[in-house]
């Protein structure tokens, strides 16, 4: 069995689902705050990811898939979000932390210094 397929045995989450949650990250991430990702299975086989700062371990979201249903617990918020598709939920997430996230187009960053962090310079001509 190749690294990739034990990879995907131990997470349950599949490729695109972690590239949503990772993309989810970079939004989140900033100069001052670097997200970092963990996540493994329940008990019971059932995926969960966790979205933290790297430095002090806050929890941004804890985030699970049980019986084919997505699931956000969001601590600033005090609130459990649910959808049946991971980018409507990460929306719903990353919209709560003044993130705009199209689920048609795909991510939209509204925030000035949230494209500087992606390395974008805004020029304003006279």
């Amino acid at each position: 069995m190749s690294n990739r397929a034990r990879f995907a045995d131990l997470s349950s989450w599949s490729a695109q689902e972690l590239a949503l949650f990772y993309f989810a990250a970079r939004l989140l991430s900033s100069e001052d705050v670097c997200v970092e990702t963990d996540f493994g299975l329940t008990d019971e086989g059932e995926p969960w990811l966790v979205l933290c700062d790297a430095e002090s371990g806050d929890i941004f979201g804890h985030f699970a898939k049980i019986h084919e249903e997505y699931i956000a617990c969001v601590p600033f918020c005090r609130c459990a979000l649910m959808d049946r598709e991971l980018p409507g939920l990460l929306s719903r997430f990353l919209q709560r932390r003044g993130i705009a996230w199209s689920t048609v187009t795909g991510p939209m960053v509204h925030s000035v210094t949230k494209l500087a962090a992606f390395g974008f310079i805004l020029l304003h001509c006279a």
